[in-house]
């Protein structure tokens, strides 16, 4: 579908249930082998293509557009966004589409060469005080993430959906830390498959935008004149 990237149309994550069923109106859709889009059959001119918002994504029990509009039924209301890195955090809480609160947490964990401390002490093992700040700062900073998670949790009420980007060593180690998340590490969660950079409120905002926009690809396929015998 490279081809069709001059051809693409965003719509906002709001859109969703009014957008595909535009598209169920004017022909119908499958969900692709992956699993994670609609497209249109084969033999349907024009093509689509229907990749629903990172923040609505497809889940393994939506098989049909119709099974999938039904889950929209209830969209999620209290969103949390989490980006994660060592010594830096960026959460945003968000009710529907208004930013409710948020909040950017950074610690000094990372030796001069950019390897978190924790991760240093896995392969080499010694520690002096500058290692040992590193640790306790990365303590601390795992510490007050969840502090900040308990507060909006007590305050907002329960998240509806939580969307995070973490390395994959550190996100165990936040439900390892003195102060736990408020939420369970399971299925629920939604990780988010993109590059994320160092995270700042700005970076937040970005990933956030990301996660709103669907995308639908339309291609006219071309009618071929029949063969001559």
């Amino acid at each position: 579908m490279d081809e069709l990237a001059a051809q693409k149309t965003h719509y906002y994550w709001t859109e969703t249930a009014e957008t595909l069923r535009a598209l169920l109106r004017a022909g119908p859709l499958l969900l692709d082998e992956k699993g994670k889009c609609f497209i249109s059959p084969a033999d349907c001119s024009p093509s689509i293509r229907f990749e629903p918002p990172p923040l609505l994504p497809l889940n393994e029990e939506v098989s049909t557009p119709e099974a999938y509009l039904a889950t929209l039924a209830q969209p999620p209301d209290l969103q949390l966004l989490i980006l994660l890195q060592a010594g830096a955090t960026s959460i945003g809480l968000w009710r529907q589409d208004a930013l409710i609160c948020h909040k950017v947490i950074k610690k000094y964990v990372t030796r001069g060469k950019g390897k978190a401390q924790t991760t240093y002490l896995k392969t080499k093992g010694k520690s002096r005080y500058g290692a040992r700040l590193r640790l306790q700062n990365a303590r601390d900073h795992l510490n007050q993430t969840n502090e900040k998670l308990h507060s909006w949790w007590s305050e907002h009420g329960a998240f509806t959906r939580v969307y995070y980007s973490c390395p994959k060593r550190l996100w165990p180690e936040l439900f390892a830390a003195q102060v736990t998340p408020p939420f369970s590490n399971d299925a629920q969660l939604i990780r988010i498959k993109r590059d994320v950079r160092v995270p700042g409120h700005q970076e937040l905002l970005k990933i956030r935008g990301y996660l709103c926009n669907g995308v639908i690809f339309k291609q006219v396929v071309p009618v071929l004149p029949p063969i001559p015998e």
